[in-house]
């Protein structure tokens, strides 16, 4: 193929405390989906991060060998935030990822992500929120 778009899981993003599932139960239970994937042991968001990274390496090169020279991936990711109001700089991680795996930078941009009723909440509390979401561009080398 020519290209590949998607958005990659986060690392223990179902369990965690600081993502939105956990945040509010009710969401989980809407989702039989979420319920299902979050024991199952093929899902890399029940990974730690350390197993998730070393996996999500894999996944980016097996996505290098799918594509012909010169073919793009484009990854959709959002920085996470952390205790003590910091951030969790996902784009870097993965953008380092995508190198260690033999991609070449392309582009690279952010974009302010459509706003969402949690992350309304989080504000009006006063919790930290991350507002943009990066795009990464990567390309096969020739």
């Amino acid at each position: 193929c020519k290209a590949i778009i998607f958005s990659p899981p986060y690392s223990q993003f179902i369990s965690s405390t600081c993502c939105i599932m956990s945040r509010d139960k009710v969401m989980i239970d809407q989702y039989s989906r979420y319920q299902q994937d979050r024991t199952n042991p093929k899902n890399l968001g029940n990974l730690p991060e350390f197993r998730f990274n070393y996996a999500m390496k894999a996944v980016y090169q097996k996505c290098l060998e799918s594509l012909t020279p010169g073919g793009h991936l484009a990854l959709l990711i959002k920085d996470t935030a952390a205790p003590g109001g910091k951030t969790n700089s996902l784009g870097w991680n993965h953008m380092q990822m995508l190198g260690q795996a033999g991609w070449e930078m392309a582009e690279w941009c952010q974009w302010a992500s459509p706003g969402t009723q949690f992350r309304a909440i989080h504000q009006a509390a006063g919790h930290h929120t991350i507002d943009s979401e990066h795009i990464i561009i990567v390309r096969r080398p020739v």
